[in-house]
């Protein structure tokens, strides 16, 4: 193995992380765990106790509320874009 590194490769690596980089990371964990609950409520078993199922159950629905919440912002804010962006087109249409 070669002990030198790639500043190239280590200058993309410093690039902090954008707010939308970072909200679309939580909504992919969101999903995820929507997705594997069904997998994981049948290894675990059923709930034993009251709590544990309400904290499954609670947990489950806060991070489908949560992706659903996400996902709804991000294509309402994408439509303003593409409106935004028809409009700004349709103009230079005009001008040009």
């Amino acid at each position: 193995m070669d002990a030198t590194s790639d500043p190239e490769k280590d200058a993309r690596h410093d690039e902090p992380m954008t707010t939308a980089e970072l909200i679309g990371w939580i909504e992919f964990g969101c999903w995820i765990i929507v997705a594997l609950a069904p997998f994981l409520y049948w290894v675990n078993g059923p709930a034993v106790s009251t709590d544990q199922s309400v904290v499954r159950t609670a947990f489950v629905t806060l991070v489908l509320i949560g992706g659903t919440v996400i996902r709804v912002a991000k294509w309402l804010r994408g439509g303003k874009r593409r409106s935004e962006q028809i409009a700004d087109d349709d103009s230079n249409q005009k001008n040009g």
